[in-house]
């Protein structure tokens, strides 16, 4: 059930058009100011524990599952942050008769019923950037699906390739993105002086949440981790970012090919890095 959008932080990109072949769920209007960074079908079939108040509830959940990230334009200048995102979305869920019936961890659940037809709507909006994604149910009869499309790939992550690094015991990958094109100044912090970077290439990103309700890594254990495996790859550490929060940045050869990779953490737990080539 966990998603997380994909951010892909440059201020030098055009208006981003949506993802191919999305578009927005019906009853989910989209909060100004954004674009569809990805989607993707499926059936849901499960149960999920949901906290309302301190009563925790077993919902089952039958039917076709829409998963839905939205980045913020370029354009937008204030990146809104989580407790806007919630209430901007909590205000248009409302309008549609929808209400909270409760948590999964930081994520709101909402119900809403159209035609007499109940869907789920579970939202994410704990990224740094502004970015949000939300998966909603539809409940209805199940359609078997195919063998291809049983496997987890919810955001359509495998797009992209394989990760270049192992997910961090006990996290998975809830976020992804890429840009097949990108031209982006970093500035960063080398001792007591500052030091501007050009860093050119294709652009992926992955977005990795913890499995648990408290992460099983603190933030400086995340970037250790990182940092000892771009070491066993023959990567070295170039600086922080100037920008917060502190994106650490590192340069290796991979394929022939010159790699930049910036990692960072985030309070709730999610950690993320991009990989430009």
């Amino acid at each position: 059930m966990t998603l997380l959008i994909c951010l892909l932080s440059s201020n030098l990109y055009a208006a981003q058009k949506d993802a191919a072949d999305c578009k927005d769920h019906p009853l989910l209007p989209r909060l100004p100011g954004y674009f569809i960074a990805g989607c993707a079908e499926s059936d849901a079939n499960f149960d999920f524990e949901t906290v309302q108040g301190k009563t925790p509830e077993t919902i089952h959940v039958e039917g076709r599952s829409l998963a839905v990230s939205f980045s913020t334009q370029p354009e937008l200048k204030s990146k809104p942050g989580r407790a806007q995102i919630l209430s901007s979305f909590e205000k248009a869920v409302k309008q549609k008769g929808g209400a909270l019936v409760g948590m999964i961890n930081l994520a709101p659940v909402y119900k809403l019923v159209d035609g007499g037809k109940e869907s789920l709507v579970v939202l994410l909006a704990d990224v740094a950037g502004g970015g949000y994604a939300y998966r909603i149910i539809d409940k209805q009869d199940m359609v078997p699906a195919k063998k291809a499309e049983v496997q987890d790939d919810s955001l359509g992550c495998r797009q992209y390739g394989p990760p270049l690094f192992t997910p961090l015991p006990r996290y998975a990958v809830c976020g992804c993105g890429g840009q097949e094109s990108s031209d982006r100044s970093i500035n960063i912090v080398k001792g007591k002086a500052t030091e501007t970077i050009r860093v050119q290439g294709r652009l992926i990103q992955m977005t990795y949440c913890p499995q648990d309700e408290r992460p099983s890594l603190n933030e400086l254990q995340i970037r250790r981790n990182f940092e000892n495996d771009i070491k066993k790859l023959g990567g070295t550490f170039i600086g922080k970012s100037v920008k917060k929060p502190g994106v650490d940045v590192y340069k290796l050869t991979k394929d022939g090919k010159e790699t930049w990779i910036e990692v960072w953490t985030e309070k709730s737990g999610n950690y993320n890095y991009v990989v430009t080539r």
